[in-house]
């Protein structure tokens, strides 16, 4: 409840939930059918300021023998405008966020790393570690937006 207004008199608890539930943005990566190693293609600018809260990731059919191992990294719009078409400057945001073999959702020894997000950053997925059965996975990142501020 850190930087929240001042609760207006007559406005319930309930209600201050649901403003704190409007400051939360999703940003999601689909992965469909055969999932292939490396920097997936996506790339998704983010407009707004904020924190990330929450990396969740699933899949509709998970590994078969070994761990899948995803990175979530950012970029700020200034880094990601560069000429090159690898631009230097990713970065991390969620550690260890792994599918388990025969598991559909992401481990809970998932760790969020640099969260803060500049207004046009820029989101990508790396699959690093891949168990070659995982079909189709689904990735979400949770940005708390800055906007009652």
């Amino acid at each position: 409840m850190a930087n929240l207004p001042m609760l207006p008199f007559g406005l319930s608890k309930f209600n201050q939930q649901k403003i704190e539930q409007l400051a939360n943005r999703v940003i999601v990566f689909v992965i469909p059918a055969r999932v292939k190693s490396g920097v997936q293609p996506n790339e998704i600018r983010f407009p707004w300021k904020g924190d990330v809260v929450d990396v969740y990731a699933t899949c509709r059919v998970p590994g078969e023998i070994d761990y899948t191992l995803l990175k979530v990294q950012k970029i700020s719009v200034q880094d990601f405008n560069e000429t090159s078409t690898d631009p230097i400057g990713w970065v991390d945001i969620a550690q260890n966020c792994r599918l388990d073999a025969t598991a559909r959702i992401v481990t809970p020894s998932m760790t969020l790393v640099n969260t803060a997000v500049n207004p046009n950053d820029h989101f990508r997925v790396i699959v690093d570690e891949l168990d070659d059965a995982i079909r189709d996975i689904t990735l979400e990142i949770t940005i708390k937006t800055d906007f009652l501020d």
